[in-house]
């Protein structure tokens, strides 16, 4: 089984006769491809019903299975991944056809992809270590953001509960810093503390006023003959200097 090729020579438009050459698919073939490209290569002819190897680098093994090579000798190219002496390989194969274009057989190209495994391999725990950490460090912002957007906003509410239960301290202002959403809260509770505190204080202020008022009507009632003893003197004095005017 070989390659054969056919020229015709021509001179001055005549022919005169051919040049033919071609080259031997025997075992040499392969074993100069395996050296010069570094990949196991087989052919595979027809025999019987079944594909059998014609020459190989294989040592008469293969990687594919009859149905493989009966798909790749339909003309559909064939790819697969298997294991050759503890080897992680890749094979390709494709039907070889004969000067009419009839297929003779299969060609199986077998590569090394120990080399490819490998870094793939590695290239996915890179993968893993890399998502592990991005997850890390994404969790440890997210708790960051959390922390300053729910400190202030529990400090605030905290601040109205006090207010609420009646002991809370209306001095108390919360830090506003930076001018996001936050910081509006913050001195949005700063105003309405203000201004209760501000009513808190008119309030106390008028119930001290209410107070002392009530107290002094509450002795005008209580004893009104002293009370009456009392501005009596005032009132003869006044009846007194009414009668010396002329």
């Amino acid at each position: 089984l070989g390659l054969r090729g056919m020229v015709p020579v021509k001179h001055e438009g005549r022919h005169i006769g051919s040049v033919e050459f071609g080259m031997s698919f025997g075992q040499a073939f392969f074993d100069n491809f395996k050296e010069r490209y570094g990949v196991d290569v087989a052919l595979h002819v027809i025999k019987a019903d079944a594909l059998a190897p014609f020459a190989s680098t294989l040592n008469n093994k293969t990687t594919l299975n009859q149905p493989d090579l009966k798909t790749a000798l339909s003309g559909k190219d064939v790819f697969t991944r298997s294991h050759v002496d503890e080897l992680n390989v890749a094979t390709y194969a494709r039907a070889i056809e004969d000067f009419s274009g009839d297929p003779i057989g299969v060609l199986e190209i077998v590569m090394d992809r120990s080399t490819y495994a490998t870094k793939q391999s590695n290239a996915t725990i890179l993968n893993l270590v890399l998502g592990v950490l991005a997850v890390v460090l994404g969790l440890f912002i997210s708790s960051l953001i959390a922390r300053g957007i729910v400190r202030p906003i529990k400090h605030a509410a905290n601040a109205m509960q006090e207010i609420a239960e009646g002991d809370g301290d209306l001095t108390q202002r919360l830090k506003v810093n930076g001018k996001d959403e936050i910081a509006e809260l913050c001195h949005g509770f700063n105003l309405f503390a203000k201004k209760v505190h501000s009513l808190v204080s008119d309030v106390a202020d008028s119930t001290t006023y209410l107070t002392n008022a009530a107290s002094k009507m509450s002795k005008v009632t209580v004893d009104p003959v002293a009370y009456t003893h009392q501005t009596m003197p005032t009132t003869q004095q006044v009846e007194i200097q009414g009668a010396s005017v002329p």
